[in-house]
Formats: structure tokens, sequence, C-alpha cells
């Protein structure tokens, strides 16, 4: 049907004749080089061609169904309502991490969520919420059964990504050796092996994420798709918030993109100093984490969790209001519920237990 030498030349044949891809022909190339078909060297062009040209809304459509048809599926059952992330960093600036203690408070809220994360070798940072989760004790490297079975015992599951989609894995690798961000960047922010009820992810551009929005809206409650996403701009493109600036994305339904700017005086928050996300390396964050869930913690970090929390509630629907949302996980996590939620984390899938199947700890590492 195609060539890929030929479809690497439409996007990489320089400024002036360069053409961009239908989402038929980025879904087949992406295909092919998901299975490895690619040689090396037609790989590095691609993903470097893309990266320079800029992925438009059909080439991004493409790359993202080619990957959903090469999940690694968790099988059910599966509590109902599942909110799924892909994961935060703490970014080039290292900041503190809230992702991980307002995962364990919005699933203290009642919300089942899962973390389907980066971890360790798959990003440049050097700190995301599978390497805290670990540090704190609990397995990330699942076989999935087992990861269906913590779900359902904890209402909260953290599952390093390599195991769902290890193709995409080795693509998102390149980014280092090319140093440049590629498209695998992209895709990896919606991998969902589960089936989850709603996505959230976050991305820097504000541009780029309203791209993103309207293919999502295209996507959306299609087999194998979530049927609501909340897009966030974040300053390090993942879904760890916090009150310095109004809250902006996009509430994206089938065929609907809902824009989202509510300004942090209106969720009942201070606005927090950058100065006061201090940088953390990772046993401080793990302390601080078990800290913040037990209640206590800086003010500044705490109205971070909430509000990160808060917004996992708002995708799950738990409130129509923003404001409510923030505030549920504000008083969830002043009474120490999320540590609760951890422990039992910890009891369904304790590091170096049995939930490690024999092919997921290999993968592991």
């Amino acid at each position: 049907m195609y060539r890929v030498s030929q479809l690497i030349k439409k996007i990489a044949s320089g400024e002036k004749t360069k053409q961009d891809l239908t989402a038929d022909e980025a879904r087949w190339l992406w295909e092919r080089a998901l299975r490895g078909e690619l040689l090396d060297v037609q790989l590095g062009a691609l993903l470097a061609a893309w990266r320079l040209k800029g992925e438009t809304a059909a080439e991004l459509e493409g790359c993202l169904r080619a990957t959903a048809a090469s999940l690694r599926r968790v099988p059910g059952p599966l509590p109902p309502g599942l909110v799924l992330t892909c994961g935060a960093t703490s970014g080039k600036g290292h900041h503190f991490l809230a992702a991980p203690a307002a995962l364990c408070v919005a699933a203290a809220a009642g919300l089942p969520v899962a973390c389907v994360g980066l971890g360790g070798d798959q990003v440049r940072f050097p700190l995301t919420e599978v390497d805290v989760f670990r540090r704190l004790g609990v397995a990330v490297d699942l076989a999935p059964a087992d990861v269906s079975r913590v779900l359902r015992q904890a209402g909260l599951v953290v599952w390093r990504q390599v195991h769902a989609a290890p193709a995409l894995a080795r693509l998102s690798a390149l980014r280092v050796p090319l140093g440049m961000r590629t498209v695998a960047q992209a895709v990896e922010k919606f991998v969902d092996p589960l089936g989850a009820g709603a996505m959230v992810a976050g991305a820097f551009h504000l541009n780029y994420l309203e791209r993103l929005a309207h293919v999502l809206a295209r996507l959306a409650g299609q087999e194998g798709w979530a049927p609501a996403f909340l897009l966030l701009q974040e300053r390090d493109g993942g879904v760890d918030v916090a009150p310095l600036h109004p809250v902006v994305g996009f509430r994206v339904r089938p065929g609907a993109v809902e824009p989202l700017r509510v300004p942090v005086e209106e969720l009942g928050l201070r606005r927090v100093l950058s100065a006061e996300v201090p940088p953390l390396g990772l046993p401080e964050t793990a302390a601080l984490t078990e800290e913040l869930l037990a209640g206590g913690g800086p003010e500044p970090l705490r109205s971070m969790v909430a509000l990160s929390a808060g917004l996992l509630l708002f995708a799950g629907g738990k409130e129509e209001r923003l404001a409510r949302c923030v505030e549920r996980a504000a008083a969830v996590l002043a009474s120490g519920a999320g540590l609760r939620t951890l422990a039992a984390l910890r009891q369904a899938a304790p590091a170096g237990g049995s939930g490690q199947g024999p092919d997921a700890a290999a993968a592991g590492g």
C-alpha cells in the first residue's frame, strides 16, 4: 500500500516541498515503527523530520490509533468510573512532585485511579510518580492480571508503562540519543490498557494542547478510547499542577472540546510562589509524600496536592464544579485518609512481593 521511504520523504524533503501525511499514512508508518520494521536510519530520520516539521492533527491521530492497537491490555473486571493518568515528572527544576500524594487522596475520596507511568530509563528527568511509589514500597512492575487485582483491592494502581506498551517504550527512549522530543512523547501521554472512563494528561504549549484536544474529541468513546479527557496546561507537560497560575486546559467529550480557565482564587487556594515549591530528590519527596498524606507538611505543598487531586476528581465527574472537587480533596488530605490508601496499596502490591509476575519482573530490570 505504502512504502516507508516514500512517506519519510514526504515529511523530510525540505521547507518548500515537505508534505503532511494523512491519518492513514501516519498510522501505517507508526505501526511499522512500533513493530521494529524500520531500519535504524529510517527511524531516526522519521522522528527528527516529524519533530522539525511539527505533527499535524491527522498525523497525531494516526500515531495514537496505531499505539492503542499495540497495547497489552489488562483483563477485567475493573471498577467503573476509572480515571487514568500516564504520569508526571519533577521537571527540569526537579520541583516537588505532588502527583503521588494526589493519586492517594483521589482514591481515598472514592475515585478509582490508575497511573500507567514512565519511570527511570524512560524519561530524561530523574523523578516520576513510578519512582516515588517504588521508593514508598509499592510494586510497579506487575503482571496484567495483578494490575486489575490491585486496583480492586486498593482503589489505586501504579504500573510502569513499559509493561503496557513495550514497543512504544523503545521509541520513547530515543528522545535521549536524538536530543529532542519526538512524537512518541505526545503518544505516551495516552496509553490506556485498562479501558478508563476518563484520562488526565498535560502539555506545556497551549496550542499543541488544543490540537491534541480536537484529535481526542474524534477518538473519545470509540473502542479502546476513554469517553472523556481532561487536558491541562502544565509547566513540565504532566498532570502535576501547582496553584501558581490559573488552571488552564480543555475538557474533551466525543465531538466536543470545552476550554477551561479557572483562577486559583476561585478554588479557595492561595497562589503559591515558585520558591515555595522546592527542588527535592527522591528520598525527600517520598518522605514528604507520607507526611502530607498524614495531614501534615507545608501549606503550599498541601495546596498543590489538593489542586492536583481535585482535578482528578473533576475528571471523574465527582462534582460539576472544580472548586467543589478541590474542597473535597483538601478535606480528605487533612483527614489522613490518603495515608490509609497508601497502606492498602502497599499491602496489595508490596515491592518485591508476589504481585510481580515473572514476565513483569524480567522487564522491570
